[in-house]
């Protein structure tokens, strides 16, 4: 059996289409715990009625503590063999389940990935970046590199057992995942299914916040836990430090906020890895430019050219 994880948090307005997913399932042996972390809409109201009758379903309130918090409450409480996260505005493919049930019990693996889809308002992008169909960390290091999301894999429960999302922190995804790959016997891929993953604004990664910088925190977890080599650790550090919050900073409306931003960004990232830019790998020169800005603190360039971009 399947134990679905379903944290949420005032997600009215996609929770139907979440649910409604939920029930579609071509598999149906599943327990669906659905963890109110102190909703102040009507998201559960909404939820009561679609799992009326329906007792694979279970409503358990609990106060607001995040979704780090949540989802470690929710996965102490299963009863499946296997156990998946599904965001409260996101939504899955009607097989998911039963292919990646049976993919994974077959395999005997102790996770299992399917591709992920960036779901916008009109329009869907594919994110499915495992090249292998079975594998390991110690088969090929380069799978901890692989989407970093909790919710695109199903996991056995026994290897999840002294596992935990960390609690009161963004990327509690990224802190953990790689070294969950790392940690895994056996990771197999599951083909054509997918994890709906809902692009809106006012999520994390739209929002300026000083919290943008908990990703140091996320990159120092996984280097205390696994001790990578320095190339693998730049690799982290250039992808997500560097370059996507360099991109999510770009994208804030004030132009004051996006300079303030950018330098204390690349203030932690040379406090944090000092090597970053000679670590940079050869990505275009357009890329290379933006880098050689922030290396440099030319931030009103690099605004004006991603402005423009």
């Amino acid at each position: 059996m399947i134990s679905i994880v379903i944290p949420v948090y005032n997600t009215e307005e996609y929770i139907r289409e979440c649910i409604e997913s939920v029930k579609r399932q071509t598999y149906k042996e599943y327990e669906c715990l659905i963890i109110d972390d102190g909703s102040k809409d009507n998201s559960i109201e909404v939820i009561a009625d679609l799992i009326e009758g329906d007792e694979r379903f279970k409503i358990i309130h609990k106060e607001n503590s995040g979704l780090a918090d949540t989802r470690n409450f929710g996965k102490d409480r299963c009863k499946g063999d296997y156990i998946f996260f599904l965001d409260s505005d996101d939504y899955i493919s009607d097989d998911l389940l039963e292919k990646a049930y049976l993919t994974v019990r077959n395999e005997d693996a102790d996770i299992g990935t399917f591709a992920m889809k960036y779901h916008y308002h009109d329009h869907d992008d594919i994110y499915d970046p495992y090249t292998k169909k079975i594998t390991s960390f110690k088969e090929d290091p380069s799978v901890i590199f692989t989407n970093n999301s909790a919710n695109d894999k199903i996991y056995k429960k026994s290897f999840l057992e002294d596992k935990k999302f960390i609690k009161g922190m963004w990327y509690e995804d990224l802190a953990v995942i790689p070294v969950w790959l790392a940690r895994a016997n056996k990771i197999v891929h599951i083909d054509d299914v997918y994890y709906y993953y809902r692009q809106r604004e006012g999520s994390i990664s739209h929002t300026a916040d000083k919290r943008l910088f908990d990703i140091y925190i996320a990159l120092r977890n996984i280097q205390s836990e696994l001790k990578l080599d320095k190339a693998m650790m730049a690799d982290f550090y250039n992808t997500h430090a560097l370059l996507a919050n360099t991109l999510k900073i770009a994208g804030f409306s004030d132009k004051k906020t996006r300079i303030r931003y950018y330098k204390e960004n690349i203030d932690h990232l040379n406090k944090a890895f000092p090597e970053w830019y000679a670590y940079l790998k050869d990505e275009g020169m357009k890329r290379r430019i933006l880098y050689y800005l922030l290396y440099k603190g030319h931030y009103q360039i690099l605004d004006r050219l991603l402005k423009h971009s």
